[in-house]
């Protein structure tokens, strides 16, 4: 029995075996750290798990409509889901609800993993045209990208949305034809829902590159001759509802980091040749990387992990050889081709020019608004991640015209991406030391029956006196598990080092004790809106308002004055939501409808 795949080689099955064992690769990478061999986690998860262990106890308290706008978890109270950095609102924290807090991530990551490689291949087979077998080396080298995995596994929750970005692509660059005349209206529901999702997941700092992926992508479709005058709308209305539905996060964070500002501490270089240099090593030899002392790296090496492995590099220097022995090179430098090609080219420095200390630059990056918030600019080379999987994939097809060879080479493709995967030194990243045990196991008691622990108490858990040393806690925030709010503590929004936390009379003891007519808690509506409030930021509550501190501490909402732009920013985000949830029910109605009535015949 002969299998059909392009003229009938049975070697059409063999890329699909290879995207399979590499699913398979990956799954089991991520669970091998999940915990690691010590039962430990990536040390930002001491950062991020008791967020999220302090959303959950707000979800138990108040049910799933009540958003936790503060929590008094930390540092005496603090804004909590108008921080920029809150995963409230996320996959993993909504698995909280239903699985221990490790499974939930393993599930979460693995689940993005699997759907960043299927937008891939659904972004290079509808938009691009690629063959199915370099759709698949394509889809399994971006399913492998160090960047994603690494930080998984470190604790860099925020960034996991980045894997929507194919599909974000797919959604904005596909082509509608035919009857579906309401397509390009539910793509861009579709985008505009993805973008607010990664907002609302904390992936502040991931947005930028994102956009610079996709405008890099964007000119390489003008380059094949793909682009049409669809994009532009669809992408208009998905950035229109994304800035709606963001608008009741996005209005507070503002704010709040306008109150809070702290200082900003570029890493930067005035070495061009080692920018480059460091870029094509962690795109295509990460795994040199365990290799190099700590005082070379100078970030941690997580920050340096994008790999894409040697596959792209490989193909990009044969598609160079093929297009000079087939004299195809100089025609693409020349007329329509040139425009895009250049324009590309300009956006493709932008990640090493943002850290590159020279000509000014660096003032230049401290004062663009949004661009200085972002602390680590090496994460723009994130945007050559999407974009070398897409040309490999598009190489291939060009490189090897014939479908048989061209499946037997695809499939090389990915075995040698995950050869070179599975040869990196995960040292670093198993000897992580953060102890997840007291927030797995309040969440344990929780899901027994147990109550939440309110915040009876601010207190150093780390102090040689105190009851929270006595448990052994690698990370002061976790003391939340026990209904301590830890003082001192960390936030990252008031510094890496909290240089502009103002501690005010808050103190090591009871969290509601009154000293001359303030609280021993914070007020976090001063945070966010001070004028209103009457207030400054990092104020305690009065004695006057005792009542709203009580319900604050047990994980309540408390009233507080909030400006009208709050108001309407709120009801904006929900009345946009419902209506795109609507919008989508009507399309698929009108879209069911339409492929069940018979298509007119002509005359």
């Amino acid at each position: 029995m002969t299998t059909r795949w392009h003229g009938g080689s049975k070697a059409g099955w063999l890329p699909w075996i290879c995207a399979t064992v590499a699913a398979a690769f990956f799954a089991s990478t991520i669970l091998q750290f999940f915990p690691n061999s010590n039962g430990r986690l990536g040390y930002d998860y001491g950062l991020f798990l008791p967020w999220m262990t302090a959303g959950h106890f707000w979800y138990t308290v108040n049910g799933p409509f009540v958003p936790p706008e503060f929590v008094p978890s930390f540092c005496g109270g603090i804004p909590f889901l108008f921080n920029p950095q809150s995963v409230y609102w996320s996959l993993p924290q909504a698995l909280m609800t239903v699985l221990p807090p490790l499974a939930s991530l393993a599930v979460s990551w693995i689940t993005f993993g699997v759907l960043g490689a299927l937008g891939m291949f659904l972004l290079l087979r509808r938009t691009f045209s690629v063959s199915c077998p370099a759709a698949l080396a394509g889809a399994s080298i971006f399913l492998l990208n160090g960047f994603y995995i690494d930080r998984m596994i470190v604790g860099h929750v925020t960034f996991h949305g980045v894997m929507l970005l194919p599909w974000i692509a797919f959604l904005l660059f596909a082509r509608s034809g035919g009857r579906r005349r309401l397509a390009p209206a539910a793509r861009g529901i579709g985008a505009g829902l993805m973008l607010a999702y990664l907002f609302y997941s904390g992936g502040t700092n991931t947005i930028l590159p994102m956009l610079l992926a996709l405008a890099v992508l964007a000119l390489l479709l003008v380059h094949q001759g793909r682009w049409h005058r669809g994009i532009v709308w669809v992408t208009v209305l998905a950035f229109a509802l994304f800035l709606a539905l963001s608008a009741y996060k996005l209005v507070p964070a503002l704010a709040f980091a306008g109150n809070v500002v702290r200082p900003v501490s570029l890493r930067m270089t005035g070495s061009l040749p080692a920018l480059v240099s460091g870029a094509g090593l962690s795109l295509f030899v990460p795994q040199l990387l365990a290799y190099l002392p700590a005082e070379t790296l100078v970030l941690d090496r997580v920050e340096f992990e994008y790999g894409v492995g040697i596959m792209p590099l490989i193909a990009v220097v044969c598609g160079i050889v093929c297009a000079v022995r087939r004299r195809e090179l100089a025609p693409l430098l020349k007329g329509s081709c040139a425009l895009p090609l250049a324009a590309g080219a300009v956006l493709l420095t932008v990640p090493i020019l943002v850290n590159w200390d020279a000509l000014g630059l660096r003032w230049l990056v401290l004062h663009v608004p949004v661009l200085k918030m972002m602390s680590v600019m090496l994460r723009f080379w994130f945007a050559y991640v999407p974009l070398l999987c897409v040309l490999t994939a598009l190489l291939l097809d060009y490189v090897i015209h014939d479908p048989a060879r061209r499946a037997i080479w695809s499939s090389a493709a990915i075995a040698l991406t995950i050869g070179q995967s599975a040869l990196t030194d995960m040292d670093y990243y198993a000897s992580q030391q953060y102890d997840p045990s007291a927030l797995v196991a309040a969440h344990a008691r929780i899901r027994a029956g147990g109550t939440v622990p309110p915040i009876g108490r601010i207190a150093d858990p780390w102090a040689p006196s105190s009851a929270a040393q006595q448990r052994r806690l690698t990370a002061r925030n976790d003391a939340m598990s026990f209904g301590v709010s830890a003082y001192p503590c960390y936030e990252p929004m008031f510094g890496y080092r909290m240089e502009v936390f103002r501690p005010g009379r808050l103190a090591t003891g009871p969290a509601l004790e009154d000293r001359n007519g303030l609280l021993n808690l914070k007020n976090p509506s001063c945070y966010v809106y001070p004028r209103e409030n009457q207030c400054r930021p990092g104020d305690e509550f009065t004695r006057r308002q005792r009542l709203q501190a009580e319900a604050f501490s047990h994980y309540r909402p408390f009233p507080y004055e909030r400006p009208l732009r709050q108001t309407v920013a709120g009801w904006l985000s929900l009345f946009t939501f419902i209506g795109c949830l609507l919008a989508l029910a009507a399309i698929a109605a009108l879209t069911w409808k339409a492929r069940r009535s018979p298509v007119p015949s002509r005359p």
